[in-house]
């Protein structure tokens, strides 16, 4: 089986896996993974957070969000235009400056400041995904939107997968898929250090 046709698979089965989780449970993971990350130097040292607006199979992070709004950080969440993705500034009340695409994925107002890296400022970002590795590699629904908006993160900008204990394994890879930083899963952050970048 070639790459492709291996990543296919993978998929099939990972989505298999994120559709026998109901809303509840995906709440659950949601709020264990936000206390996880709220409580670690990560995130007490970042600036500014962005994050993903959850799809329906996705581990929504609306505790993160709170709690990073109350904290004083600046909270951005990303919107496709074409092959290219980019960041944009969520204010207090992220409702009133979401759209939904035709893929019907919530995305943030085109009018919101972009986001753009400053040297000596901490991010953190945190990175939805189908499948990951323990080494720190994720498989995505193979747009390959944050493998190229990841592949130009500075050392100040640390990506963290989110993750639950049942899509955890071995993860067909290619030349162009990039290396997370960390990931977060349930109670648990892994550190995989800046190697792959």
């Amino acid at each position: 089986m070639g790459i492709i046709e291996d990543k296919k698979a993978h998929r099939a089965e990972a989505r298999k896996i994120w559709s026998s989780l109901d809303r509840r449970s995906l709440e659950v993971l949601g709020d264990e993974v936000s206390r996880t990350l709220t409580e670690s130097s990560l995130w007490q040292q970042a600036d500014r957070i962005l994050l993903y607006l959850a799809m329906k199979r996705e581990i929504p992070l609306h505790l993160l969000f709170e709690e990073s709004r109350r904290a004083g950080k600046e909270i951005y969440a990303p919107r496709v235009y074409g092959r290219k993705m980019l960041f944009h500034r969520l204010p207090g009340n992220p409702d009133e400056a979401v759209e939904h695409s035709d893929m019907g994925m919530a995305e943030p107002l085109t009018s919101l400041p972009v986001y753009k890296a400053v040297p000596g400022r901490k991010d953190l970002i945190l990175v939805p995904g189908l499948f990951f590795s323990r080494d720190g590699y994720r498989m995505g629904r193979g747009g390959g939107y944050y493998d190229r908006f990841l592949s130009e993160r500075s050392t100040d900008q640390f990506a963290m997968g989110i993750a639950f204990p049942g899509v955890l394994g071995e993860v067909p890879r290619e030349e162009h898929d990039v290396r997370l930083d960390g990931l977060c899963c349930g109670g648990r952050i892994y550190s995989f250090g800046p190697v792959g970048r």
